[in-house]
């Protein structure tokens, strides 16, 4: 008997702590993660069998339930969520009950199929309502109005949100009313009322704000940010999501920080700033990836997508569109996977494969309809719409986008509607219907301004324009283009955007404006918005390189980068051998994006984070006043504009001259048919090489002179041409052309126009004002480092490219150096490593014309020279490189050095490295005696991108470039004419003087008078 009573003392006991353990460890769920606290509801299941407390394990399963389904596996949530149902049920507890049927609801929302969801909010709302329990009751209303959001029922919507706020205020619940305010303001969002949806917003952030809840004030910053979005006002926009992310951050909220992201990242793709984009959907996708938030990790691939998609480079858009699509079926969000069919559709439409477009496009379009999202379905036909415009099927795609107005209307989404009705005015444009065309692009525009849609009215603005101007009516066309770019330019300024990054993707925005404005006779304005698209890139290179971006890094993300750096240097390395299989060399182009995609994160968390360059004004594009003050008088400046052809106009190639006192623009024919006539005459210039005169180079450099300089120069008294190029004219050397003669016997018979004029080269006016501004200081004596023939011939060919070697580079940095030092310094004949240092001076050869000196050491020298091979990339200019020699690690202490040992002491002087010397550098001339170093990357607007450009980023207004691979004799012959020039001139450092007299020198002389030897190098500066 006291045994009994003992074990029933003891059980009791064990009942009263186990409860007690149930209990305290309520209060330490909070602080779990999902996977934590998904094992700790298992074992409390497993307690609660034990105890047989049916309760208790009614609310296990539940919980169970509730935490699969925040970690999105929806199946299991729904299993562990019905067997509480069944329990809770039985023991007849129907709050309870109402409980789980809201949360069933719940799943069934979020894999979009809302009649099953709809039908358990109900059935929870009949119990509350039963039950007379307010608090229930609102919470169904609520869900049931989410339903109704979800299937764009706006006013459906808004009833039942009202009446759920209504019963919330009752019960004075503050936290559920700032809930349903927040509803409402995107019910108002969605129908374009965007002054109410502020005000229901502000409300909700107002009353978050006194709750001390900074998550909810973090999603009412979020949901402010999209109204402004939608307005177009990027500005108070990224203001807003930035506010969002900073709090976000504070309270480690990693769900609102990857939203943030996602958010900030679309302002940037909208106003095409791709860089900027990637690098804050890259940043959400990580986080997503942390937090297991498939959802997230989902829209960040698809999002990713669209900046690919974006850029045309529709492979990789496909890959992240497709793993969004495999991610969202898994998960079962029907709504998304309409979205994502909807892109891989667009994809495979670019890609001209239109019943692979159409048959993703049909999928989407059915999902939307089977769940009755009218968006979606909006969304799809104007897709298919524009699938028939591609096929050029218009009556069709006229249907489709019609039926989507249609909704658009249902829907009263006014900026949808302001969408389609663009898309039929295109349509209209298309058939030629220019007056219907005007009409439906002046409904849009009028609609746009109304919602204060910044973009919309641009797109109306511009489409207009278009059609006035096959109407024929001009001063309705300029008016419409010049509104457009004035309101294009402030999108940009408030926005705080990289001007090249704005103007990259909407070239044909600017060529349109800029051609018509001149065919309009408005000059000084086709010259103002010239100066716009061609300066912009320019402007905002050198704003950067005035911003010291050292100063205030981080040093956890500068050692990320320089291990990055490393890396990439080490991929470079091993892409250099030759000995490698197809499938490793893939492997390490594959690598080396990866690296370099990476860098340009660090880069731009770098940027962001200093204060220097986040404040930085960009300087503007300079009047024509100011560019004719800059100039003296005999020099004229040339500055070439081609256009491409489309259906308002044939491509044209137009000559802006200005001069002190004189401005005029001449067209010079046919854009395509000059860039054809360049190509010829170089590959024509290129045979002179060991060939007598040609009567086919005369005729042709005669050709191109007249067509590109004989209708400028033939009423002016000029005697420099400062030349500012455009696509195949980047390559030419305007200096070999030939002025009208009779043929002559010899190639020194010919008259040039190196004979007649000086010549220099500058990206733009812009950059000509400001490279002017730059000059510095002359100094009473030369100074010089010059680095030639790094190493030997077996090195350069086992460690790099199967480089010829340079026989007589030695010969033409001892030449020139004998022009600062004194007799007898220098041996005549140097061979092997070598290297001589003194005051003025510094010289290296072979193994001792290491990179890392340019880093390691300071470089007081107001000239620098390299003498060896130059290796262009020409789909990555950052990856070109000069031939230097490779580095003793223990050799050298660069620890002031902004790049890593690992990157400096390969040898291979990327131009990425060049970038890095500006806070070094004091050189007046940067002489790049190598192969095709005035090459790079043509970008339209904003010229080469190469080694050029990172010189001048690190502060160098001079420089002599070659634009081919050029002859080692002639080339070291050339050189010593003008240093030789160069310092006979008494400190002068008119460079440009001394270079063209050099070439004049040379092309009279016996052996190297073809053109071929004396016309690659040219002069960037003034």
């Amino acid at each position: 008997m006291k045994l009994i009573k003992k074990i029933v003392v003891w059980s009791c006991l064990a009942f009263i702590f186990l409860l007690f353990v149930v209990i305290q460890e309520e209060t330490y769920e909070e602080n779990l993660s999902e996977d934590e606290k998904l094992k700790y509801h298992y074992w409390k299941l497993d307690i609660n069998k034990k105890l047989g407390y049916r309760s208790g394990i009614a609310s296990s399963l539940n919980n169970i339930g509730n935490t699969y389904f925040k970690l999105e596996e929806h199946q299991k949530a729904l299993d562990y969520l019905n067997q509480a149902l069944i329990l809770q049920r039985k023991l007849g507890y129907s709050s309870s009950v109402a409980a789980s049927l809201n949360n069933i609801g719940n799943i069934y929302f979020s894999l979009s199929q809302y009649k099953k969801a709809l039908d358990y909010y109900n059935r929870s709302l009949v119990i509350e309502k039963k039950l007379n329990d307010p608090s229930g009751i609102a919470a169904s209303l609520n869900n049931i109005g989410n339903i109704y959001f979800s299937l764009s029922e706006y006013k459906k919507a808004l009833d039942y949100y009202k009446r759920s706020l209504a019963l919330r205020k009752k019960l004075d619940n503050v936290s559920d009313i700032a809930a349903s305010l927040n509803n409402i303001g995107n019910v108002y969002k969605s129908l374009s009322d965007y002054e109410k949806a502020l005000d229901y917003h502000s409300q909700s952030l107002h009353m978050k704000k006194k709750l001390n809840n900074p998550s909810g004030v973090a999603n009412s910053l979020g949901n402010i940010g999209n109204i402004y979005k939608s307005l177009s006002d990027y500005e108070k926009a990224l203001d807003y999501y930035n506010q969002s992310l900073t709090i976000d951050k504070q309270i480690h909220n990693n769900l609102g920080i990857a939203k943030s992201l996602n958010h900030i990242g679309s302002i940037y793709l909208n106003l095409s700033d791709y860089e900027k984009a990637l690098t804050y959907y890259n940043q959400s996708f990580t986080i997503n990836k942390k937090i297991r938030n498939q959802s997230g990790i989902a829209d960040s691939l698809n999002n990713i997508g669209n900046i690919y998609y974006s850029l045309n480079e529709y492979n990789q858009a496909l890959s992240y569109h497709n793993q969004s699509l495999a991610i969202n079926k898994e998960i079962g969000g029907r709504l998304n996977i309409a979205a994502s069919l909807n892109n891989v559709g667009n994809i495979y439409e670019s890609l001209s494969e239109y019943e692979k477009a159409l048959d993703y496009h049909n999928q989407s379009l059915a999902i939307d309809k089977e769940i009755g999202n009218l968006p979606g379905i909006a969304s799809s036909l104007n897709n298919i719409g524009a699938l028939h415009k591609s096929l050029k099927k218009y009556e069709k795609a006229q249907s489709y986008f019609r039926q989507s107005l249609a909704i658009e209307k249902k829907l009263g989404n006014r900026s949808g509607i302001a969408y389609s009705l663009n898309n039929i005015g295109i349509i209209h444009e298309s058939l030629n219907e220019y007056a219907k065309a005007l009409d439906y692009h002046d409904k849009a525009l009028t609609l746009n301004k109304k919602l204060s849609n910044s973009l919309g009215i641009v797109n109306s603005l511009f489409s207009r324009a278009k059609c006035h101007r096959i109407l024929e009516n001009p001063k309705q066309a300029f008016d419409d283009y010049t509104k457009a770019l004035e309101k294009w330019y402030k999108i940009s300024e408030v926005a705080k955007i990289s001007r090249k990054s704005f103007l990259k993707n909407k070239v044909f925005y600017f060529q349109e404006i800029i051609d018509f404005t001149i065919l309009a006779k408005k000059e000084k304005k086709a010259w103002q918005n010239f100066q716009k698209y061609k300066g912009y890139g320019f402007l905002s290179l050198i704003a950067e390189s005035k911003a010291n971006l050292e100063k205030t890094v981080d040093p956890k993300l500068k050692r990320k980068r320089n291990l990055i750096l490393a890396q990439i240097s080490d991929i470079q390395k091993k892409l250099s051998e030759r000995t490698k299989g197809k499938e490793i060399v893939d492997s390490l182009h594959s690598n080396l994006k990866e690296k370099e995609d990476e860098l340009e994160e660090i880069i731009g968390e770098i940027r962001r984070g200093n204060p220097g360059f986040a404040n930085l004004v960009y300087p503007e594009t300079p009047t024509l006043k100011q560019v004719q003050s800059d100039l003296e008088d005999g020099e004229i400046l040339l500055e070439y504009f081609f256009t491409t052809k489309n259906k308002f106009r044939s491509g044209k190639a137009y000559c802006f001259a200005v001069d002190k006192n004189c401005f005029e623009i001449i067209e010079l024919g046919d854009s395509k048919e000059v860039n054809r006539k360049v190509k010829n005459f170089l590959h024509t210039l290129r045979d002179s090489k060991n060939s007598s005169i040609t009567w086919t180079y005369t005729k042709e450099a005669t050709v191109l002179y007249q067509l590109l300089l004989d209708p400028v120069l033939k009423n002016r008294n000029a005697s420099k041409l400062i030349i500012a190029p455009d696509e195949m004219l980047h390559r030419l050397p305007f200096s070999a052309l030939c002025l009208p003669m009779e043929e002559g016997k010899t190639w020194q018979d010919l008259s040039y126009v190196v004979d007649k004029y000086e010549i220099c080269y500058v990206t733009s006016a812009t950059a000509m004002v400001e490279m002017s501004k730059q000059k510095k200081a002359n100094e009473k004596e030369f100074s010089l480092l010059a680095m030639a023939d790094p190493v030997s011939e077996n090195q350069r060919s086992a460690m790099r490219q199967n480089l010829s070697n340079l026989p007589g580079a030695r010969q033409e940095v001892l030449a020139i150096a004998k022009n600062i030092l004194p007799e007898k310094s220098l041996p005549k004949k140097i061979s092997g490593n070598f290297t001589y240092e003194d005051k003025n001076i510094s010289i290296s050869f072979g193994k001792e014309a290491q990179e890392a000196k340019l880093f390691s050491l300071s470089l007081p020298y107001n000239i620098l020279h390299f003498t060896t091979h130059g290796v262009i990339d020409p789909e990555n200019s950052l990856r070109s490189f000069l031939l230097l020699a490779p580095t003793n690690i223990d050799k050298f202490s660069i620890k002031k050095s902004n790049l890593p040992l690992e990157s400096i002491s390969d040898g291979n002087l990327q131009a990425r490295e060049i970038f890095h010397l500006k806070d070094k550098i004091q050189a007046q001339l940067v002489v790049l005696s190598a192969c095709e170093t005035g090459l790079g990357k043509l970008e339209r607007g904003d010229g080469v991108v190469g080694f050029a450009r990172a010189w001048m980023y690190a502060g160098v207004n001079n420089l002599v470039v070659s634009l081919w691979k050029v002859d080692d004799a002639s080339t070291s012959r050339l050189m010593e004419s003008f240093y030789q020039n160069l310092f006979e001139g008494k400190n002068s450092r008119d460079f440009l003087e001394y270079l063209s007299r050099a070439k004049k020198q040379l092309r009279y002389s016996e052996d190297y008078a073809a053109p071929y030897y004396w016309a690659p190098f040219v002069f960037i500066g003034k």
